[in-house]
């Protein structure tokens, strides 16, 4: 194949031809990347043996020193404090979750997942006990019976 010449550009456009640099003399202007601070990870309790519980309550279901003595009732059995876990408010738990260094998980929820309840789950190398609420689970004997197996098996290391 020839070369072609600059000369015969003519025959190949018919119209005009136009250079343009290829850096503008004026800067563009970029778009300011916006830094979040994280927001810091609201809970209860020291977290000293990685146990983190996230309690989420329905809008008509309030907090109750009931279902917070029923809790701690559990965790004395098994020789545990406040100071051992961190108690979350699960309304939003998706977003700080990670956040918070934990090994074991206990979720108290008003829409468990009916199929694993009270079996231990293992979550992105997370132990995971899932529950219905503590104020279902107070008021129901079977219910208790079930946590209380699950709560074991899930803290016997």
């Amino acid at each position: 194949m020839s070369k072609l010449n600059p000369e015969h550009l003519y025959l190949l456009l018919d119209g005009p031809i136009y250079v343009i640099n290829e850096h503008a003399d004026t800067p563009v202007p970029q778009p300011e990347e916006k830094t979040e601070d994280p927001q810091p990870v609201l809970f209860e309790g020291e977290n000293k043996q990685g146990i983190l519980i996230i309690l989420s309550k329905s809008g008509e279901e309030k907090a109750d020193s009931a279902d917070e003595e029923f809790l701690f009732k559990g965790l004395n059995a098994l020789n545990l404090t406040a100071e051992d876990v961190a108690i979350a408010d699960g309304t939003d738990h998706g977003t700080f979750i990670s956040n918070i260094k934990h090994s074991k998980r206990i979720i108290f929820s008003t829409n468990p997942v009916k199929e694993t309840l009270y079996q231990i789950e293992i979550i992105e190398d997370i132990e995971q006990l899932g529950c219905e609420s503590i104020f279902t689970i107070r008021n129901n004997k079977d219910l208790k019976i079930k946590f209380w197996l699950g709560l074991k098996d899930l803290l016997k290391n």
